[in-house]
């Protein structure tokens, strides 16, 4: 059954993680369908244990897409979406729990775009932030 990477990934999560993916599924920098706050929603009501059955699927899909008769290539559609936002803000809470990496990413991002005299500043806070903690 198709599915299964989605649901392990939400089994994943904390019940405070769970609560914070909402805003990335309602953020529009992340996701443009409505549709998908519906499955989050319909989804979040099960965590952590989500069954992997037909029946499960087709219930979920009908609170995802009430109007419309079971489609198993739509929901599969719609399920790899949430995983790519899900996966979007697993990379979002990492880059956020680590300042540092956090502070090199600014770094290349200002050099890529050739802004050099902020990218000489945040290296230089950086060489300092390395100077003060070897290791």
């Amino acid at each position: 059954m198709k599915g299964v990477k989605l649901f392990l990934i939400l089994e994943g999560l904390s019940s405070l993680e769970i609560k914070e993916l909402k805003k990335a599924v309602q953020s529009p920098l992340y996701n443009t369908n409505e549709r998908l706050l519906y499955l989050y929603e319909a989804l979040r009501k099960q965590h952590p244990i989500f069954p992997n059955t037909t029946a499960f699927k087709e219930k979920i899909f009908k609170k995802t897409f009430p109007a419309e008769p079971f489609n198993d290539q739509k929901l599969r559609r719609i399920f790899s979406h949430l995983r790519e936002v899900t996966e979007q803000f697993l990379i979002h809470q990492q880059i956020n729990q680590d300042k540092f990496r956090k502070e090199k990413l600014l770094a290349a991002a200002y050099k890529e775009r050739r802004l050099f005299d902020f990218y000489k500043t945040k290296t230089e806070q950086l060489v300092q932030q390395i100077e003060a903690h070897p290791c």
